[in-house]
């Protein structure tokens, strides 16, 4: 897929033509991992480096209400440059400002990481029953726990 990035505060460049190429590694009813690899062209040294990114989602159950998000990401150099320090860490800058942006987007929708923990009646009803006592009828979700 091709893609256009804005440049802010790069006085050679203001716009990134980007290559994006999509890898799904795994698929199953509790998991998907799939790598994005960003290659750069018509801008300066940009034939010596790419940006890898792998997104890990996954759920305790196939239904669950909940999900685990991890972005990871590198910056893998072709060729050397002299440029290597100032590309990476410019590299490394712009991609945390995307990722941060995106968190503050599924902030916005309400998406945030919330634990969810049992009320105290139940939980002392549930330790009653691992010992034998009682059966506890508890029909709620609390897979963060």
């Amino acid at each position: 897929m091709d893609v256009e990035f804005k440049v802010v505060g790069k006085p050679f460049v203001s716009k990134a033509p980007t290559e994006r190429s999509y890898k799904l590694i795994e698929y199953s009813p509790t998991k998907i991992v799939f790598r994005i690899m960003n290659k750069t062209r018509d801008i300066p040294y940009c034939d010596t480096f790419g940006v890898e990114e792998e997104w890990y989602i996954a759920t305790p159950t196939p239904y669950a209400r909940c999900c685990i998000v991890r972005v990871s990401y590198a910056c893998y150099f072709y060729k050397f440059s002299m440029m290597k320090s100032i590309i990476k860490s410019g590299a490394e800058s712009d991609t945390t400002l995307v990722l941060n942006e995106f968190k503050k987007h599924l902030s916005s929708k309400g998406l945030d990481f919330v634990e969810k923990k049992k009320p105290a009646l139940v939980a002392a009803k549930s330790a009653q029953a691992a010992d034998g006592q009682e059966k506890v009828e508890d029909k709620e979700d609390y897979t963060t726990e």
